[in-house]
């Protein structure tokens, strides 16, 4: 209780303080690969805000479309981690002087951190548009990581929020099953079902495919690395299992539907765009236009470049559907990849539709960040304080209006939307958002 009111009455005293402080001056590139950077001490909060504070200012691509208040932010942050460093100090002399064990000083130290994160400056930053953006910061006494989402703070202010129905939720909120084994379960007992399934176990790398009722193909993978040589083995049998079902199906004249579920789906290698929907077109469509930086003012920008989705390069494996419904699943827990290609698929193909809610509204990609090359993107300290960010800014055509449009920390609307009954998945496994789907295809097959 002693150390709860320290911490009260101090956090009282920084807002009092927020106006004292004031910022090295913006106007000054800021390079973190400069020797002063590299020496920094970044054994306090408020060195490491300013280490991030100049990244975000030099590499965020966004700035042009972003009403945040960056400069403004700088001194009222800084004075609050630098103060939370100084009732930190206070727990540590505390403990030095036994009137603390270790233990409850630890506890202290991470309690006021995550506090603070979780409040102050997640209100702070949330009004950032990119939502890949993760900041980690380090405790150096508790030698624990902090970390903030600028997506978390948008996505649980939706009208229509609920949590994410993934491998990790799942087993949260029912400890008796696995995800795949608790969605399963679900799919099984609601729908007929045919026998062969494949998955992987793997937390944040799993798949699963099946045929489900009235000759409709599902697929649902929680990341987009079905491209990706080194992962292909852990998802191969239920990729596998999706595109021969297909491919057979499409043969024998039984192929009535295909569902892609990319619910929850958080991105990943950009091939997979080759692959899926790639398998699918025979003509090339225009993605976007992108451009990252050129150098580290806020506003030095590259000359935009139009990104290409191309068929995929072997002839044996493009997939002539004809007029086959295709629906991609997606809901507000879409991102980065998981997103784009849901819109590239509705937007490539006739028969292609997206149902479920609104994306997460990650929209730009990203690239491992070399100083030579790019000017955005991630940048971290020894690993324990990062930031990472978008690398390119990624701008999308309107049909509608004739525009090209950002949807970064905004996200793609579906073709039909369909709110998940979180409550009804939960108890019983009666999914509402695969039922629209299987409604809707067979409305287009006239059944």
């Amino acid at each position: 209780m002693k150390i709860r009111l320290r911490y009260i009455l101090i956090l009282i005293g920084v807002s009092v303080l927020g106006l004292a402080s004031c910022r090295k001056d913006s106007t000054i590139v800021f390079n973190p690969e400069d020797p002063y950077y590299k020496d920094y001490k970044f054994n306090t909060l408020a060195g490491q805000w300013d280490y991030i504070w100049h990244v975000m200012d030099n590499q965020y691509v966004f700035w042009d479309i972003d009403s945040t208040d960056w400069d403004a932010l700088y001194n009222k942050l800084y004075v609050r981690f630098d103060n939370l460093d100084k009732l930190i100090e206070s727990f540590y002399m505390d403990c030095q002087n036994d009137i603390i064990p270790y233990p409850d000083f630890v506890d202290s130290t991470e309690t006021v951190i995550s506090d603070f994160l979780d409040s102050d400056f997640s209100q702070a930053l949330g009004t950032l548009a990119d939502q890949h953006m993760h900041i980690k910061f380090y405790n150096l006494y508790a030698g624990q990581s902090h970390s903030f989402w600028t997506s978390s703070v948008r996505l649980v202010k939706r009208s229509d929020y609920h949590p994410s129905v993934t491998h990790s939720v799942a087993v949260k909120d029912n400890p008796d099953y696995s995800g795949i084994d608790y969605i399963y379960d679900g799919i099984v007992r609601n729908y007929n079902v045919e026998p062969h399934f494949e998955s992987s176990d793997d937390e944040s790398l799993w798949a699963y495919s099946c045929i489900l009722e009235d000759g409709i193909v599902y697929m649902r993978t929680g990341a987009c690395q079905l491209s990706d040589p080194e992962k292909e083995s852990d998802i191969h049998g239920a990729v596998y299992l999706f595109l021969k079902g297909i491919m057979d199906m499409n043969d024998e004249g039984t192929l009535n539907g295909i569902v892609l579920d990319f619910r929850g789906n958080t991105g990943g290698n950009a091939k997979d765009l080759k692959y899926l929907p790639g398998m699918f077109i025979d003509m090339p469509f225009y993605l976007c236009k992108q451009r990252t930086k050129k150098g580290l003012g806020r506003y030095d920008y590259t000359q935009w470049k139009h990104i290409t989705v191309k068929p995929y390069d072997d002839d044996d494996y493009r997939i002539d559907i004809g007029n086959t419904p295709f629906v991609v699943l997606q809901d507000m827990h879409s991102a980065s990849l998981g997103e784009l290609t849901g819109y590239a698929f509705s937007h490539c193909m006739p028969t292609a539709v997206t149902i479920g809610e609104r994306s997460m509204g990650a929209t730009g990609m990203l690239m491992p960040t070399y100083p030579d090359v790019y000017h955005a993107g991630t940048a971290n300290y020894n690993g324990d304080v990062s930031i990472y960010t978008s690398t390119f800014d990624s701008r999308y055509y309107n049909r509608e209006n004739g525009c090209w449009e950002s949807f970064e920390g905004i996200g793609f609307e579906p073709d039909i939307y369909c709110p998940l009954d979180y409550d009804a998945l939960v108890a019983g496994g009666r999914d509402t958002q695969l039922d629209r789907a299987v409604e809707y295809i067979k409305q287009q097959i006239g059944d």
